[in-house]
């Protein structure tokens, strides 16, 4: 990824999320269950509704949705279902369940897990008109190395970014280069800053 701007990098990544998984909306959010720190963030096409009742929706998912309660407790890092998880008892309370129909929101919804160096288990959890296949949940599976590579990088990016201009006294470094210094500075080798 060439964009040194993490806030164009995260929507075009969240863009590829939405058009690789048939996904209409998405959320990006952290698992403090699992050591993930950070805010919620929404993205795609939400039904027009209060931005208040949206972001209330948004903080109750933390505790109350099924696919982001099974991760937050049993720390499983496969991509899931909603379905599945309900199939290994984690149902949709009615709590739940009247959000998602406030939010006019759909069932079928597809959750992607990651680790994120600094800020710990994250989840990617994607929205659908139709129900998510096998092939849907492969193709995830798939994907999901790249992703976690990805955010990391988008993560970095976001640590690393000036606060403001640059004010020409010295060559600046090039994104790519000054993530590269910051794993050096951690410790990393060679080989795991190249991966």
């Amino acid at each position: 990824m060439h964009e040194t701007n993490p806030l164009i990098g995260r929507q075009i990544l969240n863009d590829a999320l939405l058009r690789s998984l048939r996904a209409y909306a998405g959320s990006r959010v952290p698992l403090p269950g699992v050591g993930g720190s950070g805010t919620i963030g929404l993205f795609g096409e939400y039904p027009a509704i209060d931005p208040e009742q949206l972001k209330m929706a948004a903080e109750q998912a933390l505790t109350d949705h099924p696919l982001i309660a099974y991760h937050n407790t049993i720390a499983d890092p496969a991509v899931m279902t909603l379905e599945r998880v309900g199939e290994l008892g984690w149902r949709i309370s009615e709590e739940a369940a009247d959000i998602i129909e406030r939010l006019g929101m759909r069932t079928n919804q597809i959750s992607l897990p990651i680790t994120v160096p600094g800020n710990g288990a994250t989840t990617y959890a994607l929205v659908s008109e139709d129900p998510y296949t096998e092939r849907d949940i492969n193709t995830a599976m798939q994907i999901l190395p790249m992703i976690s590579g990805l955010d990391t990088h988008l993560a970095l990016l976001e640590l690393l970014r000036p606060a403001g201009p640059l004010d020409g006294s010295a060559q600046a470094l090039t994104t790519r280069e000054q993530v590269v210094l910051k794993l050096l500075g951690e410790g990393n080798t060679a080989n795991s800053i190249a991966a």
